[in-house]
Order: C-alpha cells, then sequence, then structure tokens
C-alpha cells in the first residue's frame, strides 16, 4: 500500500432494529415517536407570528435574557400579565402587559366626554418602565409565545 494514497470515505446508514430473544422484529417496530417538529410546537399562526433576538436587559421575572429568540404571535389580544412587544417612539419594546379598566361616555358625535348619554367599558394596557414609570401602550405589536435560548 502506498504510503501517501488518500482514503476514501464512505458513509455508512445504520439501522436499529429491535429483536426478541427468537431474533424475530418486535411487533412494535414502526410505532416509534415521531421526531419533534419545533414549528408545531411554537408557531400556532404561521402567517402571523414573527421571530425576534431579545437585546434588552434580563428579564428573570420572565425567563428572558439577552440573546433569547422571542417567538411572537400578532393574532392573539393583549391580555394582563402578558410578554407583549410594543411600539414606543420608534422602536419595539418587550414588556409585561398591566391592565387598567375605565368607564367613559360619548357624545352624540361620537367625541369622548366627561358626562353624556352613552357609557362605554374601555381597556388600557400600560407597563412599568425601569423608573416606576406608568407608560400606556398605543400600539400591541404581538404577544410572546416562547423564549428560545442557545446555550
Amino acid at each position: 500500500m502506498e504510503k501517501n494514497k488518500k482514503l476514501d470515505s464512505y458513509t455508512i446508514q445504520l439501522y436499529s432494529i429491535s429483536m426478541n430473544e427468537t431474533g424475530f422484529p418486535s411487533p412494535a417496530q414502526g410505532y416509534e415517536k415521531a421526531a419533534i417538529d419545533l414549528n408545531s410546537l411554537l408557531v400556532k399562526h404561521p402567517a402571523s407570528t414573527f421571530i425576534m433576538v431579545y437585546q434588552g436587559k434580563d428579564n428573570p421575572g420572565k425567563g428572558i435574557t439577552k440573546g433569547d429568540i422571542l417567538v411572537v404571535d400578532s393574532s392573539l389580544p393583549p391580555l394582563r400579565g402578558a410578554v407583549a412587544v410594543v411600539e414606543s417612539g420608534g422602536r419595539f419594546l418587550c414588556v409585561t402587559l398591566e391592565e387598567e379598566s375605565s368607564l367613559f361616555f360619548r357624545d352624540r358625535a361620537g367625541e369622548v366626554q366627561g358626562s353624556g348619554n352613552r357609557c362605554f367599558s374601555g381597556k388600557s394596557f400600560f407597563y412599568t418602565d425601569t423608573h416606576g414609570g406608568k407608560n400606556y401602550v398605543e400600539s400591541v405589536f404581538g404577544i410572546v409565545r416562547a423564549a428560545v435560548r442557545i446555550l
């Protein structure tokens, strides 16, 4: 054999066959669990799901840290306590929504007034910033369904 001859590499397909003591295949063969499909686990509404990388400060209360991949669903309604991506000042923020219910009145022209003949109930969402300030949410981009961390 030549000293510097390059060896060919081969791919070998390995098969695992369950054999019982008699040498016959197991009757359960072929009924193994299917592979895990992350799309089916994480994405419920494909047309309205977005993937974002979190670049803010760590939020240990919700388990989100810098560099995590967020699965954001914009078809879900905002709810109190939900982790949401909101638009504020031309940028996206990941916040925990808090809810405030209020009663307001509309006059016949539909303008909001302090009093009137029609009473409506409304929900306002806000989040508390790092300084303890209350910030009202104008636009919720989507609700965070999952955070994926690469170790």
